[in-house]
Formats: C-alpha cells, structure tokens, sequence
C-alpha cells in the first residue's frame, strides 16, 4: 500500500515540475519581451536627449542675443507697444 503511495506522490511531484518548467519557460518569454520594449524606449529616451541638448544649445547663442539687440534698439518695435 505505501508503494502505491509513493509512486502516486512521486508521479504528482514530477507532474508539479513539469508544470512549474512550462511556468518558468513562458515567464522567460514575457521577459525577454518586457527587455526587448524597454530597449527601444530607452533609445528612443537617448534620442529625444540629444535633440533637447541641441534645442538647449540654440536657445542659449540665440536668447540673449535677442535681448541685447531689442534692448539696444534707437525705435521702439510695435510688439514692445501692447
């Protein structure tokens, strides 16, 4: 009788692991998904960086510029007026 027993919970135990391999296989597969979009983002991420950097760039050669040349005007512009 404890031989039926035995080779009953061995074979539910083996039936246990298979299920838990097939678990982990297909929690493996959304990971490597999961790793695959947050690749893209974060180049996508690096990407909009750099055009901040050159957007960061522009505005500061062109800003102050702008305000020297407005401040410094002889004839009041009509934008100044309202």
């Amino acid at each position: 009788m404890s031989s039926v027993y035995s080779f009953a919970l061995r074979q539910s135990s083996s039936i246990l692991d298979l299920g838990n391999g097939q678990s982990l296989k297909l929690l493996a597969e959304e990971t490597r998904k999961e790793n695959v979009t947050m690749r893209k983002l974060t180049e996508k991420s690096t990407q909009d960086a750099a055009a901040i950097k050159v957007l960061t760039i522009i505005t500061l050669i062109y800003l102050p510029t702008t305000v020297v040349l407005v401040s410094n005007m002889k004839t009041p512009c009509l934008f100044l007026a309202y």
